[in-house]
């Protein structure tokens, strides 16, 4: 799996979860991108978030 904002791949401590807007399409992000506020992009509906 890679993190939805930096591309990088994840291990240790990640979260999954369904797009709040959509719910299609599962966000994966790393803990370096949630501690820094990175965005990420829908890839299915293009819903931006924190």
């Amino acid at each position: 799996m890679r993190c939805v904002s930096c591309r990088r791949e994840v291990s240790g401590d990640y979260v999954r979860f369904k797009c709040p807007s959509c719910g299609n399409c599962e966000v994966v992000r790393c803990l370096k991108c949630r501690q820094t506020n990175v965005h990420y992009k829908c890839g299915e509906c293009s819903f931006e978030g924190p």
